[in-house]
């Protein structure tokens, strides 16, 4: 008969086994609630994979109460180890269309790569929770229920890239099924600009007309540089019409030179405040979400005018806006105050705002999508694009994030060897709002393939000669990048340099696509993201035990881990008016000025081993 001490070590390792497989199918249930599959079939796989994931769960609760029971039997009691607490599975998200069948070619692939995962680990946790059991004379059926779970999860494997290559093949009909959804949205968009230009300013409208500018020749989304042919294309005023009649739709075109695309969204910018401004004049009271966005734009406006005194007075670089816009909402986004879960919760009243605005946000409104640059980048040896991470918003890139660019431009000068730099801020997709929104990679998913094109368009934008181009990412930034590296053909860059990251979703430097000598990693003293977002974010590699999470700061991730002095998750680009730039800074704007592919070793970035 077992001792005490062997089922005490049982039940330690059924809990140790719980915790590390009883959850392996949520990442692919949230995949599929992202629309993977859509219509009947999505949702009748769902509900298969509930019971599937039920019984896998059940199986490590009823290991750990047979083993409880049988050591129960021992004169001194059962040993003190708690039960695992595993949950129920995130059910209810799969799209459900009546009379539509569908999905996304990329997430059937992320879903058929997760099946696998999934499956096979909980095979292998079956044959060890199988050990388990034996070992103490326990019954055996739940590391078989367990296998059984595993082995359907991989016989779906086929059927799911079956309805993948059918979802291929009726793409080759016509377009893939995100790209005519998303050319068809641009059509009826640009149908109904047109449509309200005609009728606001028929003038101007009738010089569109006579001079050739027709909103549905502009090329659909995705191809920045048939764009940027497009554009090249055109007389210089056509250019110029495009931009009074449209500078909504000319302001977001990748692969447009950075000139044209600053006047468009200025000029967006100046029509928004002026209607905002206009409606408070009229109506007795502007809605909260009017309120936010007039405030918020005029602080935008007043910094772009400093940058341009200082750049007016050659003290620092131009600058460039490439991309505004307040009030398209994200997928996340309302105009309606989101809903606040303290009302909801016995004395949230009470909790300070300060701590509230950390796992959630109620401001009423689209966050907005704003592209900064300093410098102009189609003219740049070296273009960093600083991706920010969770909470950041329209409403505070003005502020920090553009503090943040401002200084790695300064910083990057030092080493550039008097070659033009351009820094700019990318806040293209929709962020997370809080902490606990951060623990999904939704929003990289979504912003992963946004941040893509736009460095196709910067590439187009430059031309034929390839110039220096390093991404900078910062906490959930760094996700978004790893989410865009990792799918499709990669990204178009020289270098990766990643601060406080949580998690990039995969296991090791290689799984980015390009040469993990150029993939750089910085985390501070002080700085708990790598570790909080670790479980959730992190890419999963293989050991002897399993699998386990990785993040970009460990060791086996295998980037170039750079020496940082600042503390904390928010310090990497801080500079002292006496003390100049921090190390963390400084070799950041080394490896954006490309020191580590030149001769000269005393000006490398400082690499911690």
């Amino acid at each position: 008969m077992p001792t005490r001490a062997e089922y005490e070590s049982a039940l330690h390792g059924i809990v140790m086994l719980a915790d590390a497989y009883g959850r392996a199918l949520d990442r692919g249930f949230r995949i599929l609630g992202d629309g993977a599959l859509i219509g009947p079939y999505g949702v009748g796989l769902e509900r298969a994979m509930v019971d599937r994931d039920r019984a896998a769960r059940q199986a490590f609760s009823r290991a750990f109460d047979q083993v409880m029971w049988l050591a129960g039997k021992d004169p001194t009691g059962p040993p003190r180890v708690a039960a695992p607490h595993l949950g129920s599975p995130p059910v209810g998200n799969a799209i459900a269309r009546k009379g539509v069948a569908g999905g996304d070619t990329g997430l059937l692939d992320q879903l058929h790569a997760e099946f696998g995962r999934a499956g096979r680990s909980w095979r292998e946790a079956a044959g060890r929770l199988d050990r388990i059991l034996a070992e103490v004379g326990a019954d055996r059926a739940p590391a078989r229920d367990l296998d059984s779970s595993g082995q359907w999860l991989v016989s779906q494997q086929p059927d799911l890239r079956r309805r993948r290559d059918d979802l291929l093949k009726s793409d080759q009909v016509g377009l893939d099924i995100d790209m005519l959804a998303g050319a068809a949205l641009q059509r009826a968009r640009l149908a109904i600009l047109a449509a309200q230009l005609e009728h606001t300013d028929p003038k101007l409208g009738a010089q569109l007309k006579k001079a050739g500018v027709d909103l549905f020749t502009v090329p659909p989304q995705g191809d920045p540089r048939a764009t940027a042919g497009w554009w090249k294309g055109l007389t210089k005023q056509q250019h110029d019409l495009y931009i009074q009649a449209f500078p909504q739709v000319i302001g977001w075109l990748d692969g447009l030179p950075a000139p044209d695309r600053d006047r468009a969204n200025r000029l967006t910018l100046t029509r928004r405040i002026d209607e905002l401004e206009a409606r408070a004049l009229l109506v007795a009271k502007v809605t909260p979400y009017e309120q936010r966005d007039l405030a918020r734009l005029l602080k935008l406006r007043e910094r772009i005018q400093a940058l341009d005194d200082v750049a007016e007075a050659k003290r620092g670089p131009e600058i460039f806006l490439l991309g505004l816009d307040s009030t398209t909402a994200g997928p996340w986004d309302g105009y309606d105050s989101k809903t606040d879960p303290f009302r909801k919760v016995p004395g949230g009243e009470r909790i300070p705002p300060g701590v509230q605005k950390f796992v959630s946000n109620s401001l009423p409104g689209p966050d907005g999508r704003i592209i900064i640059a300093l410098g102009n980048p189609d003219q740049a040896a070296h273009t960093g694009v600083y991706v920010p991470g969770t909470m950041t918003k329209l409403d505070t890139v003005t502020g920090g994030d553009v503090d943040r660019i401002k200084n790695l431009w300064n910083t990057t000068q030092r080493f550039s060897r008097g070659q033009p730099v351009s820094t700019i801020a990318w806040l293209g997709y929709d962020a997370p709002d809080s902490f606990t929104d951060a623990a999904s990679a939704k929003y990289a998913e979504r912003g992963g393939p946004v941040l893509d094109q736009f460095i196709n368009g910067v590439r187009a934008a430059q031309g034929e000669a390839h110039r220096h181009l390093t991404l900078v990412g910062h906490s959930y930034g760094s996700t978004v990048i790893g989410e865009g590296a990792r799918v499709g053909n990669g990204l178009n860059v020289d270098d990766i340099v990643v601060a406080g990251s949580p998690g990039m979703r995969v296991p090791n430097a290689k799984s980015l696509r390009m040469d993990p000598g150029h993939v750089w990693s910085e985390l501070a003293a002080g700085d708990p993201v790598g570790d909080l977002g670790r479980s959730s974010l992190g890419g999963r590699a293989r050991g002897t035990f399993g699998t386990y999470p990785v993040v970009p700061s460990d060791k086996s991730f295998g980037a170039q881990r750079l020496v940082t002095d600042t503390h904390g998750h928010s310090d990497y680009w801080t500079t002292d008016p006496v003390n100049g730039p921090t190390l963390s800074l400084l070799n950041q704007a080394k490896v954006m000025a490309g020191t580590p592919l030149d001769q000269d070793f005393g000006n490398d970035p400082q690499i911690r081993f």
